[in-house]
């Protein structure tokens, strides 16, 4: 299954019997079958797109995303009826106030914590015989991870509410020490001083930006065909 992106201005949209048409300045640059696709993503201004080729979308489970040139997600469009059941999302907000609610808050920060630890990891290991120095500031990183992780072991709250302060405080110090592991890799090579969200005008935030807004609309929309609320979290309200 492919991932089809829209990244040219005027670029139209149409269908042709079980195909997508892709015209660029009124030419066909390409076809694809519908069945061949999984998520049509958008992301310029001024492409047009038919009725026809929404429908087919949504009759073949595609899902479409639109995103700012700077990948920034504005809109999605989905079935109705991919949107599970009202008991599901019932479950979803009673989890919130009882024991449920937090040990999905602290299973998915743990997740978080552990995925930073093995990036800095996977990248160290490759620089511990070309430099060591290196390797070793990345493994104190690591080490630092470790350690702020195991305090998610501790925490002991009837509910998230009460525990978000001290859930932020291990997300906000693991972060810190990830992304200066990330600058200790990349910071040799292009301009890299920390992260930055909004505004981010250098390379690797920019990138970053962009993936995480493509991101963003593939778990909004696996969030919706698993029948949840995206707008009620546990953690990040």
């Amino acid at each position: 299954m492919a991932e089809v992106f829209i990244l040219n201005f005027g670029t139209t949209l149409g269908k042709k019997s079980e195909r997508l048409v892709i015209k660029e300045q009124g030419k066909v640059v390409e076809e694809v079958p519908f069945r061949d696709i999984s998520t049509l993503t958008i992301a310029s201004r001024g492409v047009a797109l038919s009725s026809d080729v929404v429908l087919e979308c949504i009759e073949h489970g595609i899902q479409i995303n639109f995103l700012t040139p700077s990948g920034k997600p504005y809109a999605k469009v989905t079935s109705p009826q991919l949107s599970g059941t009202v008991v599901t999302r019932r479950e979803q907000i009673m989890a919130y106030n009882d024991a449920r609610g937090l040990a999905l808050a602290l299973a998915f920060v743990d997740g978080k914590l552990r995925n930073q630890a093995n990036v800095l990891k996977y990248f160290g290991k490759y620089r511990r015989a070309a430099d060591p120095a290196l390797y070793e500031e990345l493994a104190a990183r690591v080490e630092g991870l470790e350690k702020i992780r195991a305090e998610l072991e501790e925490v002991r709250a009837a509910g998230v509410d009460e525990a978000r302060g001290t859930i932020f405080s291990i997300e906000g110090r693991a972060a810190q020490e990830y992304w200066e592991g990330v600058g200790l890799l990349v910071g040799r090579k292009v301009d890299f001083g920390g992260r930055e969200r909004r505004g981010a005008e250098d390379p690797v935030n920019s990138a970053l930006n962009y993936g995480y807004g493509i991101l963003y609309s593939h778990v909004w929309g696996a969030v919706m065909l698993a029948g949840l609320e995206p707008f009620a979290g546990f953690l990040h309200t």
